[in-house]
């Protein structure tokens, strides 16, 4: 062995087995073979990465087991000397060396000692497998939860939401956001829905907001009192109308419902509140990042027991908007989600859209 290593076959390699490497940081390699080793490792960086990755493993298995696996319920007081026969244990584990720590580890995982016969030759071989296994499934874990874990806090979604709306203002002059949005009202304790579609025109310039609900061919405003008051033979929508007194009941923008800002105006609001952000898929498999806020206490009627925001995770573009508003007996539902959205110079809006009069769909369809 003064030049080649050799492993459980006999085979002769230039660079020791894993089986050696492992002997190695746990100190039970002999004087003659740690001197070669140590050499080699000096002149080997493959090796020193794979001594690394086995030192690396075997300190997570063993926070693993301190942090997780060892009990840390207080023993009950009937137990005497309970605590100090505990520190003795500590004391005498304190001394053994790493691969006995490591087993007893995941013999604490896999307790199939107490019920098979295992020969002695077989632990060192089932350690390093039962090692292998859990430095696996550690690592699986991390990966989940780092898939899971959110890249941004509540106020850092809707900050960002908020700065890409107002980049997206900045890049095309005199900007007019229009979006068209499905509304729907659900009760907690009825199957009934009832829904509506709405329609948003927001010249930022000339600080004008014209709002329409669709039904059929025929679009009809909601903006202002004069097309209000030529529209009285329409039937209002209830759902509009409701969904406007709540959200101006919590300080939202009634004109920009599916927005940061409207979100974060009512956020401001609250007291004490418990945020939570994570990721999610919007229809398509689109990645989606949703802000689910929960105010703190109870809440009165009228008022927003809990929200949930998403938005895309590639453009912050905010995607949908559900309220749970307190009632008298049961919770009312709404579910705003985007069906269109786009920002026009107003050179390419049709006049008719901030006119005062209510329009045929067809006619500006142009169909």
């Amino acid at each position: 062995m003064d030049n080649l290593f050799q492993n459980n076959s006999g085979e002769q390699s230039e660079h020791p087995p894993r089986e050696m490497l492992l002997l190695f940081v746990d100190g039970e390699l002999p004087a003659k073979e740690t001197t070669q080793l140590e050499a080699h490792l000096e002149a080997c960086w493959p090796c020193r990465v794979k001594t690394k990755k086995i030192q690396e493993a075997i300190a997570d298995i063993i926070e693993f087991d301190e942090q997780v696996l060892t009990p840390r319920l207080n023993p009950p007081q009937g137990w005497r000397n309970f605590d100090r026969q505990l520190r003795q244990l500590a004391a005498q584990s304190g001394n053994q060396s790493l691969r006995s720590r490591l087993f007893g580890s995941l013999n604490r995982l896999f307790p199939i000692s107490r019920y098979v016969a295992i020969p002695r030759a077989w632990f060192k071989p089932m350690a390093r497998g039962l090692a292998a296994a859990l430095a696996l499934i550690l690592v699986v874990a991390l990966v989940i939860r780092f898939r899971h874990e959110p890249t941004v806090s509540a106020s850092e979604l809707l900050r960002n939401a908020t700065d890409a709306q107002a980049a997206k203002l900045r890049s095309i002059a005199e900007p007019v956001v229009h979006q068209r949005l499905r509304v729907q009202r659900k009760d907690q304790t009825s199957p009934n829905e009832a829904s509506a579609t709405l329609e948003i025109w927001n010249d930022t310039k000339n600080a004008r907001v014209r709002e329409f609900t669709i039904d059929g061919n025929q679009t009809v405003s909601i903006s202002d009192n004069a097309s209000k008051a030529r529209a009285q033979d329409v039937p209002r929508n209830p759902v509009i109308d409701e969904l406007a007194q709540v959200l101006a009941a919590n300080h939202m923008d009634p004109q920009r419902p599916l927005s940061a800002s409207s979100y974060q105006s009512w956020h401001n609001t609250l007291q004490r509140q418990q945020d939570e952000v994570t990721r999610s898929k919007l229809p398509g498999g689109v990645d989606a990042l949703t802000l689910r806020t929960v105010p703190a206490g109870p809440v009165n009627v009228g008022q927003i027991a809990e929200a949930v925001f998403i938005v895309r995770a590639k453009d912050w573009q905010p995607s949908e908007l559900r309220l749970s508003v307190r009632a008298e007996t049961a919770n009312h539902i709404y579910e705003l989600s985007e069906d269109f959205s786009e920002v026009l110079n107003l050179a390419q809006v049709d006049p008719k859209i901030f006119a005062n009069e209510v329009f045929d769909k067809r006619e500006y369809d142009g169909t």
